[in-house]
């Protein structure tokens, strides 16, 4: 029988609160996504100071050394308004979706002081059935392979 999840792994990368500039990532400060087909990037966003803007972009590579942006993998100036909330990105990273191995979260806080509270996450996905069949599926019942 085929499992919505067959594992999830999650990882912080960022838990700071920040002035102008970004944040100081944590570990190595990307994730190797080999073995994983789907990321989903968290940004949890605490208190953000008056006309504070926080942009988060997702960037890949296969060489841990040579990052580009993922095309439509970006949250842009996010106001103080939208502060006290959880943005997700999410992506995919199927054979078919020409994903690199590796990826990273690129944040940065600007047009305020003390700037913003925030953590970034990463959840990595390994799933065997495809998203279509589990959304037609009866949760109850087993889902095609």
């Amino acid at each position: 029988m085929a499992k919505l999840t067959d594992s999830v792994k999650k990882l912080v990368l960022a838990c700071e609160t920040k002035n102008n500039g970004a944040p100081t990532l944590l570990g190595a400060g990307y994730v190797d996504r080999a073995g994983w087909n789907q990321v989903t990037w968290s940004l949890f966003l605490g208190a953000v100071a008056a006309g504070a803007k926080v942009n988060l972009k997702i960037q890949e590579c296969d060489d841990a050394a040579t990052w580009a942006d993922i095309t439509g993998a970006a949250l842009a100036e996010v106001p103080d308004t939208g502060d006290a909330k959880v943005y997700v990105i999410e992506v995919a990273c199927g054979a078919s979706d020409g994903r690199k191995r590796y990826q990273k979260p690129v944040c940065a806080v600007a047009d305020g002081a003390p700037g913003a509270a925030l953590a970034i996450e990463c959840e990595l996905g390994a799933f065997s059935a495809a998203v279509a069949d589990v959304a037609s599926a009866d949760l109850g019942q087993r889902v095609p392979e």
